[in-house]
């Protein structure tokens, strides 16, 4: 919060407040602090104007002007307004944590760590499952590499192979005819396989890759679904996942950058994005990460970053975690899907 200004007494302090909550502009009126240190005169004394919408304290601090040149005017007269707006609101963010509580009764951390329901929660189970049919449909990131020699003695591209091929960023046939994604990694995507962009999400290295991205797909994709509603959470974990792996296409191929990557940790790391800093922009926003989860998920990145952790998509976190906190400044606060009667 930022101090704007004082004004003379208690009274016209709180009628400004007022008025500035029916403009959408919090603030505070606080005793000023060369007031009496007695206490009563400090209440009724000057009083130090706070606000704490940062973005728009030069409106605020015209407003204070033309408040003070004439305080009595009948436009500032919005107390009950104001009460309006404000029981509205913390009913608003009552609605809200019941809503979580409901969703995970008891929790220490509102709302995060379980709970979850297919009912509840369809379309993060829903990629949860998919994710892990294409880790069966291909290995689990070890796709066989030919099938059965046939009666010419030929041997074709397992079915594994094919599919792992058709998902990744670059066709694995474009790198055989020479054409190296170091001179254009957008080769296979030049020729109209644009579905590209995205698929590589659905592929992972390994078991504990797949099991590791799809606990964290569930504990905080499960949330932001409850939260906001399935066409939310589709259009944050495309446009992270999306930009996450165009990040990391460009990043430094000496900080494991490069059209490689498979995994859905860039479109898990912008759902952290959008947690972590979500309060920041919706001070009523019933939800936070727990320190505990903040700590690993940016330790481990870092930690890939400074290449302590070997072969980790650097480029692909960095570049979810960026997009998850633009995300959290520009969906609107009230998201969630409404029942229909």
């Amino acid at each position: 919060m930022r101090r704007i200004g004082t004004i003379p007494n208690a009274l016209d302090a709180r009628r400004f407040c007022d008025y500035l909550i029916t403009l959408q502009v919090h603030a505070t009126a606080e005793p000023a602090r060369d007031s009496d240190p007695k206490g009563v005169a400090a209440e009724e004394g000057p009083h130090e104007v706070w606000v704490r919408d940062e973005n728009r304290l030069d409106q605020a601090r015209e407003l204070l002007d033309e408040f003070l040149a004439d305080p009595g005017h009948a436009r500032y007269q919005v107390s009950s307004q104001a009460r309006d707006i404000l029981r509205k609101e913390e009913a608003e963010r009552a609605k809200r944590v019941a809503k979580v509580r409901k969703f995970n009764p008891g929790s220490g951390v509102a709302g995060f760590g379980g709970g979850m329901s297919n009912q509840r929660t369809p379309l993060t189970v829903s990629i949860i499952v998919l994710c892990v049919l294409v880790g069966l449909l291909t290995g689990f990131g070890n796709p066989r590499p030919s099938a059965r020699a046939d009666q010419t003695g030929r041997r074709t591209p397992s079915s594994e192979l094919r599919i792992y091929d058709a998902l990744m960023f670059v066709s694995r046939t474009d790198l055989v005819r020479g054409q190296s994604p170091d001179d254009d990694p957008y080769v296979s995507i030049r020729k109209g396989q644009v579905w590209r962009v995205l698929t590589p999400a659905l592929l992972h290295g390994g078991i504990g890759h797949l099991a590791m991205n799809m606990m964290g797909l569930l504990f905080l994709g499960g949330v932001f679904e409850r939260l906001h509603g399935a066409r939310w959470l589709a259009l944050a974990l495309l446009f992270s996942a999306i930009t996450s792996m165009l990040v990391q296409v460009h990043w430094p191929p000496m900080n494991n950058g490069g059209p490689s990557a498979v995994g859905a940790s860039g479109a898990i790391y912008g759902l952290f994005g959008f947690f972590l800093i979500r309060h920041h922009f919706d001070p009523l926003y019933p939800v936070q990460l727990p320190p505990m989860f903040q700590a690993v998920g940016i330790g481990f990145l870092l930690l890939g970053v400074l290449l302590i952790l070997p072969n980790i998509a650097n480029g692909s976190h960095v570049g979810g975690l960026a997009s998850g906190m633009l995300l959290a400044a520009v969906i609107p606060s009230h998201t969630a899907p409404r029942r229909r009667a």
